[in-house]
């Protein structure tokens, strides 16, 4: 799935730490409601998706609730676009580095031709 938003750069976000994650979620929820483009709504669900699973992983329901609270302090209207961007760009090269990976594999694991009949 090519990941084009189309928004401006924006301050590179690795989301390594929880609040990050947090806040691409929050910007992911708004943006796959109120995106009239199908495809970047589209983005914009699979971003949420990939973080939601990225912090259920490793917090707490409480924990989870105690950062959104939080980090939802933190977005506004004027930055809600460019962490849109950036969350989307960390999807886009982890999607990357996947097909690399499998990539790899199949090449290194080549199917082996199909029997005669």
């Amino acid at each position: 799935m090519a990941l084009s938003l189309g928004l401006v750069f924006a301050t590179p976000a690795s989301a390594q730490d929880a609040g990050s994650d947090v806040r691409c979620i929050l910007v992911s929820n708004v943006f796959s409601r109120v995106e009239p483009d199908v495809k970047k709504k589209a983005v914009a669900q699979a971003t949420g998706l990939y973080f939601s699973g990225r912090i259920s992983a490793r917090m707490s329901p409480a924990q989870i609730k105690a950062q959104i609270v939080a980090q939802a302090k933190t977005l506004n209207k004027d930055n809600s676009g460019p962490v849109m961007t950036a969350c989307a760009k960390v999807l886009q090269e982890n999607q990357r580095m996947m097909q690399g990976i499998a990539m790899e594999i199949q090449k290194a694991n080549p199917a082996p031709p199909p029997a005669k009949k």
